[in-house]
């Protein structure tokens, strides 16, 4: 993983560091609607890198450029399920702004990883 040193930092720091209150990670987990939103709109199989226009693939990393929406998400489940979050009472398409800074505290791990691995901020928080 990549070493990013603020993000092992409290999640409280990183949320304020990284602007995620501000951005569109949580429309990325499930029932996001940017999520449901690309899932709509990419052919199965197109990758980031073919699906975006290419003056969107500026500020986005190799690594989510090569892969597919599906394996994108996938990912986000996986470390959702690998930190114990659980998702079921919270609707990120109708949150407020208390319960977004609750659901992307919630998060916070997900997001931790996802950047330590190389993904960044701008591609989390569009």
């Amino acid at each position: 993983m990549k070493k990013l040193s603020h993000l092992d930092e409290d999640p409280r720091a990183i949320l304020e560091k990284e602007s995620i209150e501000s951005g569109n990670f949580r429309a990325l987990i499930p029932g996001g609607w940017l999520r449901d939103m690309i899932l709509e709109r990419v052919e199965p199989g197109q990758t980031f890198r073919d699906y975006l226009p290419k003056s969107e693939h500026i500020g986005r990393s190799d690594l989510c450029l090569n892969q597919t929406p599906e394996e994108f998400f996938a990912l986000i489940d996986s470390l959702l399920e690998k930190h114990k979050i659980k998702l079921i009472d919270i609707n990120p398409k109708k949150a407020n702004h208390f319960k977004k800074k609750k659901i992307m505290l919630m998060v916070a791990p997900v997001f931790i990883d996802l950047r330590k691995m190389g993904y960044t901020n701008y591609e989390l928080t569009v």
